[in-house]
């Protein structure tokens, strides 16, 4: 990887702001983007363990899926990172509900209707592993 691009999740919530990406970064010369797929517990692809990003809320958006595709169109290849013990945080401490998420299926996109169902966070299914710290962030808390 000679260079590449970082971008953060909230950069990826619609395919015209995926498509934009990948038209700048080709044109810059970049053809490695580094993709942030996870940030608090939520996941910006389509999964059957992780809630959908709230960013993503109604959308059939799957963006990593639509990163491959169409980054793989236009020579760019994709490498997905994600914050794993980071799970939530909310500027009044509250925690996050189960959130509607597509399933996963093994149609093409165009073709993908997935039906919506409910997929629980893990502050919900697991809230001993939570620990509070100051700033109201639930983290993971490795030692329980």
């Amino acid at each position: 990887m000679r260079k590449a691009l970082w971008v953060v999740r909230d950069r990826i919530t619609s395919a015209k702001a995926i498509d934009d990406l990948l038209a700048d970064a080709t044109t810059r010369g970049i053809f490695d983007v580094v993709v942030q797929v996870r940030g608090r517990g939520d996941a910006y692809y389509r999964s059957d363990l992780e809630p959908q990003a709230l960013a993503l809320a109604g959308s059939d958006l799957d963006p990593l899926d639509h990163l491959v595709r169409f980054g793989a169109a236009v020579g760019v290849r994709i490498h997905a990172w994600g914050n794993v013990f980071f799970v939530w945080s909310d500027k009044n401490g509250a925690l996050p509900r189960s959130t509607r998420s597509k399933a996963s299926t093994t149609t093409t996109s165009a073709t993908r209707r997935s039906p919506t169902r409910r997929v629980p966070t893990i502050t919900s299914t697991s809230p001993r592993w939570c620990a509070k710290a100051r700033n109201d962030c639930a983290a993971l808390d490795r030692a329980s």
